[in-house]
């Protein structure tokens, strides 16, 4: 019966971390106008399932990580009543925050729920230092670096949105007069790169043409695409973990997992995507590419290198940076937001520690 519970309140928390998770990565697009919210959605739902497959392959040190190992005895952490306790703490602390439209960390919530279960069941075997050393820094110090490269890369990318570079026309140019031979490599040669400044078609036949203003859109959306891989990649195998430990085999868990992730952004993605796009600071197409490169390449790396940061925590990070650096921040919402974090892993604490001692209590009787 527990091991039934676990796998449903996992699957639950797959579902719910969808509609808080699945449209961070396209919120700037959203925000900045580049898509509307139906292909932002699509987008953030497809990438997000490719990178919940990926991960299977290139994260599974996350796995590990998020069983619980080490943070209490082996027997514990094989208990269906921890797991159970664990999922569930997390699934409802997600829920309320995507009710609210507040976009938390399902890693802290994660955490919150292993530190909860761990003390009511072996308060005695609890080594809190496990936290500190696989968690809490790589925690703490994402968010600040996702704000210093956002201040940094943002004033750099806004010169893209400069009428006189977003008018010109980008294109693939071939020369009139080829080298010689015809090997791939005097063909590649005989091509270029660059606007019709530098392409003049007194020498050059453009292949393809593109305004500037469509390729940074084209980027952004890859940008997009690219936070939503690296969020699948590194938020599946935390959930799957539950799974893997109730008996079900890697690969089932991370694919029930992802399905579940997909379904729930699907259905319960617009209140937290209209938080972000909108509520945290309005950018303008260059200011959002930055944010979003940001966000992918600390995702992704972290991933690579099974540090279980927040993805929630990397995009608003890169998306305070934003706000910090053109001065339109939401103080409001900004607060509101830091405050749900603050509160996320404690709630998610006492609830684990609660639903442990009610299972224990209801198995007695």
């Amino acid at each position: 019966m527990l091991i039934a519970l676990a796998i449903f309140f996992s699957l639950g928390l797959a579902f719910v971390n969808g509609g808080n998770d699945n449209l961070k990565g396209v919120a700037t697009l959203l925000g900045s106008k580049v898509l509307s919210y139906r292909k932002a959605l699509w987008l953030a739902c497809i990438s997000t399932a490719l990178g919940a497959l990926t991960s299977v392959f290139l994260a599974g040190a996350l796995i590990t990580a998020f069983g619980g190992k080490g943070l209490v005895p082996d027997a514990i952490v094989q208990s269906s009543l921890f797991i159970t306790s664990v999922s569930a703490a997390a699934a409802i602390t997600i829920a309320l925050a995507t009710r609210f439209g507040l976009p938390v960390s399902t890693t802290h919530a994660l955490v919150g729920g292993l530190l909860g279960a761990g003390f009511a069941l072996a308060p005695q075997a609890l080594d809190v230092s496990v936290l500190g050393k696989t968690f809490f820094l790589p925690l703490l110090l994402s968010p600040a670096i996702a704000i210093a490269l956002s201040l940094l890369l943002a004033p750099l990318m806004r010169k893209l949105d400069k009428p006189a570079i977003a008018k010109q026309e980008l294109c693939l140019c071939e020369s009139e007069t080829l080298p010689a031979g015809d090997s791939v490599a005097s063909v590649a040669a005989s091509l270029s790169i660059g606007t019709q400044a530098s392409c003049p078609p007194t020498s050059h036949n453009a292949i393809v043409s593109l305004p500037a203003s469509k390729a940074f859109d084209f980027v952004h959306c890859l940008s997009g695409g690219a936070v939503c891989f690296a969020r699948g990649l590194n938020d599946t195998p935390k959930m799957a973990a539950i799974l893997v430990v109730s008996g079900l085999a890697g690969l089932s868990s991370v694919v029930a997992i992802g399905i579940a992730m997909v379904v729930g952004g699907i259905l319960t993605a617009r209140r937290v995507a209209k938080t972000m796009s909108e509520d945290i600071t309005s950018m303008t197409h260059s200011e959002g590419l930055s944010a979003n490169l940001v966000t992918s390449t600390l995702v992704i790396l972290a991933s690579k290198y099974g540090l279980p940061v927040s993805t929630t925590h990397v995009s608003c990070g890169a998306l305070f940076g934003l706000a910090a650096g053109n001065g339109r921040g939401k103080l409001k919402t900004i607060f509101t937001i830091l405050l749900s974090w603050i509160s996320t892993l404690p709630l998610a604490a006492v609830l684990a520690f609660v639903m442990a001692n009610l299972i224990i209590v209801l198995g007695e009787n």
